[in-house]
C-alpha cells in the first residue's frame, strides 16, 4: 500500500469486461493527465494488476458519473486541472471513441499482448448470443442474418472464424433455449422480459444456415457463466485473445469485442452502424467508430424489428419493458439474501 500526499483516483467498476475496460482506461487518462494516483480493481486478465492508496482526506473530492451518452461530454474531464484533488469515478461507462482517439497506442500499451500469434489473413466475427437470444431488449438490436454475408463480403480473406459465447454453434431446440434461460438466472437481471422459444431458435439458426457457406472455423465457450457477471462466462479472456489476434474482424454491438479489435489494432474492421438501435438515441457513438481502417455497415430496415411478427415486442415502450424486470429482479435478490442469511445461521 502507498502512503502519498498527492490526489487520488479511485474507480468503481460495473458489470461488464467490456464495461470495465472502459471505465480504467478512462480513470487512468484522467489520473495520468493531472499526476494523480490510480486506485482501481485491475484488471488482471491482462496484466492490470489492483491499486491501493492511502487518501489523503485534506484534499478537495470530485465526483466523475453518468453523465449521458452525447458525444464529447466526457472530454471536459480530460482537460481539466483536477491535480491536487481526490477524484472518484463512478456510475458512468464513458463510451465515446472520440475520447480514445488520441491515445490510441498509449492505451494498447498498458494491457499486455494477446497470447495467440497474429493471424493477418483471416477475418474473425465475434457473436454475444446466450442471454441476447432470449431477451427482448437484445433481440430489437438484431440484425437479418444475411446482412452478416453482406459485409463479410467486403473482405478479402482466406478463412472465417466465428467466436461465441454460445455453448454450441449449430442447430439449436427447445432444450438449449432452456439452458440458456436457466443461466440467466445466475446473472443481475433474472427477471428480464423474454421472447418466445420459437423465436430464439429461428434466430439462431438461421444465423448457422447462413453463414454454413464459408465453412467457418469455430470458437465456442463450454465454461459456465459466471454468476452476477452479466452473461460472462469463465474463459471469456481466451476469447478476448483470439479475437485481438486478427488483422481483421466483425463486431456487432458489444464492447468484448470492440475492445478486443481497438486493443489488438486490427488494420481493417466493420462495426455494425446502428449500435444498439433498440435504444434510439439513447446509446453511445460506438457504431460511428472512425479508427483507421475501421467502416461502418448494417442498414436501419434489415433490423429484425422491423419483421411484423416481432411488431409486438418493438411497440411495448421502455419502461414497459423494464417495469416488471426490474419488480422481479429485486423479489429474486430478496430471496437470495434471506436463502444466504438463513444458510449463514445454520453454518
Amino acid at each position: 500500500m502507498s502512503h502519498t500526499k498527492k490526489g487520488t483516483l479511485t474507480v468503481h467498476f460495473s458489470i461488464g469486461f467490456g464495461n470495465n475496460i472502459f471505465q480504467y482506461v478512462f480513470a487512468r487518462l484522467v489520473a495520468e493527465k493531472n499526476n494523480l494516483f490510480l486506485c482501481s480493481p485491475g484488471i488482471p486478465e491482462l496484466g492490470i494488476n489492483p491499486t491501493e492508496s492511502v487518501i489523503d482526506q485534506s484534499l478537495p473530492f470530485i465526483h466523475i458519473g453518468n453523465e449521458g451518452y452525447k458525444t464529447g461530454i466526457y472530454d471536459k474531464h480530460l482537460k481539466a486541472d483536477y491535480s491536487n484533488h481526490n477524484v472518484i469515478v463512478k456510475g458512468g461507462f464513458y463510451e465515446d471513441y472520440t475520447l480514445y482517439q488520441p491515445y490510441l497506442e498509449k492505451i494498447r500499451n498498458w494491457f499486455r499482448p494477446s497470447l495467440y500469434k497474429r493471424n493477418t489473413t483471416d477475418l474473425v466475427i465475434h457473436f454475444r448470443l446466450q442471454n441476447r437470444l432470449v431477451m427482448v431488449n437484445h433481440y430489437l438490436n438484431f440484425i437479418e442474418p444475411y446482412e452478416y454475408k453482406n459485409v463479410i463480403d467486403q473482405f478479402s480473406f482466406d478463412k472465417l472464424h466465428i467466436v461465441t459465447d454460445a455453448e454450441k454453434w449449430d442447430y439449436h431446440n427447445k432444450d438449449d433455449i432452456k439452458r440458456i434461460r436457466k443461466d440467466i438466472m445466475k446473472g443481475p437481471n433474472p427477471g428480464a422480459y423474454k421472447i418466445k422459444t420459437n423465436e430464439s431458435i429461428d434466430y439462431m439458426n438461421s444465423l448457422v444456415d447462413v453463414l454454413s457457406e464459408y465453412n467457418p472455423i469455430i470458437h465456442t465457450s463450454q465454461e459456465g457463466t459466471i454468476p452476477g457477471s452479466g452473461a460472462l462466462r469463465g474463459g471469456f479472456i481466451d476469447a478476448f485473445d483470439y479475437v485481438r489476434s486478427f488483422d481483421q474482424g466483425i463486431l456487432y454491438n458489444s464492447t468484448f469485442s470492440w475492445w478486443a479489435l481497438v486493443l489488438g489494432g486490427a488494420k481493417e474492421v466493420g462495426v455494425f452502424s446502428q449500435w444498439k438501435p433498440g435504444r434510439k438515441d439513447n446509446q453511445p457513438n460506438l457504431g460511428e467508430t472512425a479508427y483507421p481502417g475501421w467502416f461502418r455497415w448494417g442498414k436501419s430496415e434489415s433490423l429484425i424489428s422491423q419483421r411484423p411478427e416481432v411488431q409486438k415486442y418493438a411497440k411495448l415502450s421502455w419502461s414497459k419493458r423494464t417495469f416488471w424486470p426490474r419488480k422481479i429482479n429485486k423479489a429474486i435478490k430478496a430471496v437470495r439474501a434471506l436463502k444466504k442469511i438463513i444458510f449463514l445461521g445454520k453454518s
